[in-house]
């Protein structure tokens, strides 16, 4: 009798435990799930605003900033839907918000000086920003550009470099693409030249994603691509190449200076930069109304290829989309 009772006390105590454990073990999935909820929603919040759904993923970066009120992405994303929105007061709030939690975070100061241009005058487009617009336009830029818009930046950069190149005595071409962007201008010339290897870069995640299903006689356009900047690569890499193209890329950067000197360098004898960029009336850089991007004078890139040592360099003004969207197309030669 005793032992029967020893017994269920026994399997009462097991069953006592057991359900301890279980219960503890679901308290700490929970307190997992309430450590991650503030990065899940984040990504929701960036799922939604890569897809255009605006209020959702306000929403999703509220919920971030209730977990946790010093979340910088979050605020600052939050900030970028009130903008897009068109309530710019409120955007500002939370674009100062970004400041208090870190001081130098220059995404921030950049929209701000977007919304007050009377705040600081705007020297250049932090990368990021860059990044993320082409990473929205990625998935639909095809679509988006070259049909709806008829954009031909790659085909007009082409027949630029066939113009002034004489590059048919080089018999196998290394190419670097520069913001290759989904791979229009890698396509084309591949289709239509002696192409040995192509280089790709692109500053865009999603534009590379893109860009690997890129396909010239049925093979991938690309030999090499890679995720970085302009600066960053033409600074660390001492490859030479035939030719160095970028159709409507490097407009991004303020002063072409540094980064026409150091292709230049990076040619071959013979070899030839080719690229587009905005046309400006008048001043030598002017930021664009739209703040997307900076536009240059003829005078300008006149003097920086005579800097730069180019031997003959030819400069004209093209329409680059059925809107006549003017670019400079500028292509110089190195003997």
């Amino acid at each position: 009798m005793l032992d029967h009772k020893t017994n269920k006390i026994k399997s009462m105590w097991n069953y006592i435990y057991k359900f301890y454990l279980d219960y503890m073990g679901s308290i700490q999935v929970i307190i997992e799930k309430l450590k991650n909820l503030p990065e899940t929603n984040y990504k929701l919040g960036l799922f939604h605003l890569r897809k255009g759904n605006i209020y959702d993923a306000k929403l999703r970066f509220k919920i971030v900033l209730l977990l946790n009120k010093n979340h910088l992405m979050a605020c600052y994303k939050l900030g970028y839907c009130y903008l897009v929105m068109g309530h710019t007061k409120k955007a500002a709030q939370y674009f100062v918000n970004c400041l208090k939690i870190k001081a130098d975070f220059v995404e921030a100061q950049y929209m701000l000086a977007t919304i007050d241009k009377k705040r600081s005058p705007i020297s250049f487009i932090p990368i990021s920003i860059v990044e993320e617009f082409f990473d929205d336009l990625a998935e639909n830029y095809h679509k988006d550009f070259v049909e709806k818009k008829g954009y031909k930046g790659h085909i007009l950069l082409f027949e630029s470099i066939q113009t002034l190149g004489e590059i048919k005595h080089f018999e196998k071409l290394e190419v670097l693409d520069m913001g290759c962007g989904t791979g229009l201008c890698g396509v084309y010339f591949k289709e239509r030249s002696s192409i040995d290897f192509l280089t790709g870069i692109d500053i865009s995640t999603q534009m590379l994603v893109q860009t690997k299903y890129a396909k010239a006689a049925g093979k991938p356009a690309y030999d090499n691509l890679l995720k970085t900047d302009f600066n960053n690569y033409i600074l660390k890499h001492d490859k030479k190449f035939h030719i160095i193209m970028s159709a409507c890329s490097l407009h991004y950067a303020n002063d072409l200076e540094e980064i026409i000197t150091h292709c230049k360098k990076m040619l071959y004898p013979g070899g030839v930069l080719a690229f587009s960029v905005e046309k400006s009336i008048g001043d030598d850089i002017v930021l664009n109304e739209r703040m997307e991007n900076f536009s240059y004078s003829k005078r300008y890139l006149e003097n920086v290829a005579n800097k730069a040592g180019f031997n003959k360099v030819i400069i004209n003004e093209v329409a680059v989309d059925e809107k006549n969207t003017l670019v400079w197309q500028f292509v110089g030669k190195v003997f």
